[in-house]
């Protein structure tokens, strides 16, 4: 079992278990991060992970959190689930819809389209939100320079295929990189030893300063 990670800002990707070598700091990295509970064509329902990536509540996940896999088309029915704090479980309070996506690079963009206000037996009731109006309180900052081999990461997300779990954090380091082409002058892929599961895909992965350097992706190989 090989895990990977998608790096953002370089069009990257990570592989990523290994003892806490750095501490979260500060109360937005962690109420940054979201749920993403899809439903697709066939009523299957999964989840992954985000992180709000901008103060308009833009989401960056992995496209194939997003991808209906019965019509290889952006899933319809998205739920975008997120936290108070550490301690709180996931409310899906936002529905969303896929802006942009790429497969090759597995990323994928979603944006808030309804506040959803949920009733007792399961239904909801819905207002549309208006992108020029929405502002979100909690929004995280990217590296501006690659991570070096050995250099501490954490990661966060939610593993468990639950919406009543907590966010999880797991941490590692760098082992290895995977390069985009034979040039050598942009990673794709880096491997690290941190853990990651199928729900953790889409979460951010961050540096020692707290900064966003990849997105998490579980796969088997």
């Amino acid at each position: 079992m090989r895990k990977f990670l998608s790096l953002l800002l370089l069009s990257a990707s990570f592989f990523v278990n290994s003892a806490s070598v750095f501490a979260i700091t500060y109360d937005t990295t962690i109420t940054s991060v979201v749920q993403i509970y899809t439903v697709d064509s066939q009523g299957g329902a999964a989840v992954g992970s985000g992180f709000f990536m901008s103060l308009d509540g833009f989401v960056m996940t992995n496209a194939h959190v997003i991808l209906d896999p019965y019509t290889g088309e952006p899933i319809e029915e998205i739920y975008i689930c997120y936290i108070e704090d550490e301690y709180d479980t996931p409310y899906c309070g936002i529905f969303g819809t896929v802006l942009t996506y790429n497969e090759g690079l597995d990323l994928a963009i979603v944006i808030p389209t309804y506040w959803l206000y949920w009733n007792d037996d399961g239904t909801y009731e819905y207002e549309e939100i208006n992108l020029d109006d929405f502002v979100i309180d909690t929004y995280v900052d990217f590296s501006d320079y690659i991570p070096e081999l050995g250099d501490d990461i954490s990661i966060l997300g939610f593993p468990a295929e639950t919406v009543n779990t907590s966010i999880t954090l797991t941490e590692g380091s760098i082992s290895a990189f995977t390069f985009l082409d034979e040039s050598g002058d942009i990673v794709y892929y880096y491997t690290t030893d941190a853990t990651i599961n199928p729900g953790n895909s889409g979460g951010p992965a961050y540096n020692e300063d707290e900064k966003v350097i990849g997105v998490a992706s579980a796969y088997s190989i």
